[in-house]
């Protein structure tokens, strides 16, 4: 027996609960957090997470979902930081993440939430289970939805518009704009004659030499 009053903390339930929040923090670690709002918990959702909270104890799982939702508050913590700024982020006033403080919280929250069902997947009711599940699994959705002002999608939707060679000296001449708005004078002027090369070569050179353009 655990000291939590329950079954043994070892045992297979246990064992098969902490593989489903090992899941879903890899998951969380391939969603882009900081680019999608999320509602935070109302009274449903909490109330499901003090039932989860609850059978989790009972059930001598108190410490395994302690540190499932640990991890969740510092796997969104790390998330949010690595969205915060980023070289791949076009001349925009987006150079901070998009999401707002409250925006944050329930996006934590939401994974705090998935980690709990996990925990208890095997000890209280599908709709608690569901409830708890439904916010992540939304975000979770976005996993591939680059973020607004990024380079990689201005690039592929230039690239869709004009092809694949004029989209290159664009990006550069945009990354040339962003270095030269840095301070770093010689280096921007280098990138901007280099994009203005390209462009002029990919602007000039006719579409029978680009397949792309």
């Amino acid at each position: 027996m655990s000291d939590q009053g329950g079954p043994p903390a070892g045992d297979a339930g246990t064992a098969a609960a902490s593989e489903r929040v090992a899941a879903i923090l890899e998951q969380a670690a391939h969603v882009q957090l900081d680019v999608v709002v999320i509602a935070p918990p109302n009274e449903i959702r909490t109330d499901a997470r003090a039932r989860a909270t609850d059978a989790a104890r009972a059930a001598g799982r108190g410490p395994l979902l302690d540190q499932a939702v640990e991890a969740a508050r510092e796997r969104a913590d790390r998330g949010f930081a690595a969205g915060g700024y980023s070289g791949n982020w076009a001349a925009t006033d987006m150079s901070i993440s998009v999401a707002r403080s409250p925006d944050r919280v329930a996006a934590a929250a939401a994974l705090e939430e998935a980690v709990t069902a996990a925990v208890v997947e095997d000890l209280v009711d599908a709709e608690t289970v569901e409830t708890l599940e439904v916010s992540w699994r939304r975000l979770a959705d976005f996993r591939s939805m680059p973020a607004p002002g990024s380079l990689s999608n201005l690039g592929s939707s230039i690239a869709s518009t004009h092809g694949t060679s004029r989209a290159v000296a664009i990006v550069v001449i945009v990354i040339a704009a962003v270095v030269l708005l840095s301070g770093l004078t010689a280096l921007g002027v280098g990138l901007l004659a280099v994009g203005v090369v390209l462009a002029w070569r990919a602007f000039s050179g006719g579409r029978g030499v680009d397949p792309g353009a």
